[in-house]
């Protein structure tokens, strides 16, 4: 059974929305910041001039003990909407409200074998800039928490 401070991923692959519960934690979750920029170097290399087009927010996470004939379905679905560039809402804790617009940055989805019938998956989600953005990671890390401040 689900506990109220694991994640949930909401999507529609076009029959109406599908939510996808987390049953286990996800382990290693760390939210990170990372930079789209160009560097101008002068010829002496004395001077930089940095453009920043954007930071972006990553969601990293890991899933170490997926059942095949129980977590597995419903994330493969999942994973086949969103490999073909779906869109989708991340809620860091579903018992709050607050949710993040994200796309998978994956590009292929590999199963790492850990036990009888249990396998481990890596996750990474790029997080929309719109207005459900969160202004950095440490807030999605407090939402994942139940923190609301």
């Amino acid at each position: 059974m689900p506990t109220a401070n694991y994640p949930k991923i909401v999507y529609n692959p076009g029959g109406g929305n599908v939510t996808l519960t987390f049953t286990r934690g996800p382990q290693n979750f760390h939210p990170y910041v990372q930079a789209r920029v160009h560097d101008n170097l002068s010829t002496s290399g004395a001077v930089r001039e940095r453009v920043v087009e954007n930071l972006d927010i990553l969601i990293e996470f890991g899933m170490e003990h997926q059942v095949v004939d129980d977590d597995v379905p419903a994330w493969a679905s999942f994973l086949m909407y969103a490999l073909a560039g779906g869109g989708f809402q991340f809620y860091p804790n579903q018992g709050l409200t607050d949710c993040y617009n994200c796309v998978l940055e994956d590009t292929g989805w590999k199963p790492k074998w850990n036990a009888p019938k249990k396998y481990a998956f890596a996750y990474l989600f790029r997080i929309l800039q719109d207005p459900q953005c969160p202004p950095d990671p440490g807030v999605v890390l407090r939402r994942l928490h139940g923190v609301t401040s």
